[in-house]
């Protein structure tokens, strides 16, 4: 619904430009969102934004040999529960470099779910089976 209170298409777009219609979930408490992670595994982290019922998720994270790795997955939250594959980009911005456009959707490393016990608390089944608890992260 927009500010007119006219119902619009809900679309979400990935890094790589594609986009997909996403329809809203339903959820009985709303994500705080947020950079999260766990405590216990320094050098991963989590950021959520949720409105509306849809949830996109940003993960950053290392692969077995070190180099960064970022992730992307984007859907709707259904009673607390959030399942989508999880995509991965190469060829990135350099942060320091002149602009030479969008990094390059390199497949997906397979699906993620979160299962959301409260606004503030979450249990993350990763690809290959790896489960993490994680949580806003406290500055």
């Amino acid at each position: 619904i927009n500010g007119s209170g006219a119902v619009v298409q809900n679309v979400a777009t990935n890094l790589a430009g594609q986009s997909a219609s996403v329809t809203a979930g339903s959820t009985a408490f709303s994500p705080v969102p947020g950079i999260w992670a766990n405590p216990n595994e320094d050098g991963t982290g989590y950021a959520l934004d949720y409105s509306n019922g849809i949830l996109v998720l940003a993960i950053y994270s290392y692969q077995a040999g070190g180099p960064a790795q970022w992730y992307l997955a984007a859907g709707a939250v259904t009673n607390n529960v959030f399942t989508a594959t999880l995509d991965r980009y190469t060829g990135g911005q350099c942060i320091s470099c002149a602009f030479t456009g969008k990094p390059t959707l390199a497949g997906n490393d397979g699906t993620i779910t979160v299962r959301f016990t409260s606004s503030t608390a979450a249990t993350v089944n990763l690809p290959n089976g790896r489960v993490t608890q994680i949580s806003p992260f406290v500055f």
